[in-house]
């Protein structure tokens, strides 16, 4: 799972959304980091990392984290 998040590549939201058009995302994203899975945590304009109403917090190893619980979990239900 290192490997995943060491993959995460910050991209502007103008740029992550051309690439994504049907992607919602909130309105005070700026960036977006881009996983290699096509998962990602957004960045707002307050320096808080979202990955979604539950998991938000200024640390991003701490979202990240989230991240990687979700993803596993995922992996877990298969």
């Amino acid at each position: 799972m290192d490997k995943l998040i060491d993959s995460g590549r910050f991209t502007y939201r103008k740029d992550y959304l051309e690439k994504n058009p049907t992607t919602k995302l909130l309105k005070d994203c700026t960036d977006v980091i881009v996983y290699s899975d096509g998962s990602f945590i957004q960045v707002l304009k307050t320096g808080t990392f979202y990955l979604n109403s539950k998991t938000k917090d200024r640390s991003l190893e701490k979202v990240e984290q989230e991240l990687l619980k979700k993803i596993n979990n995922k992996l877990n239900d298969v």
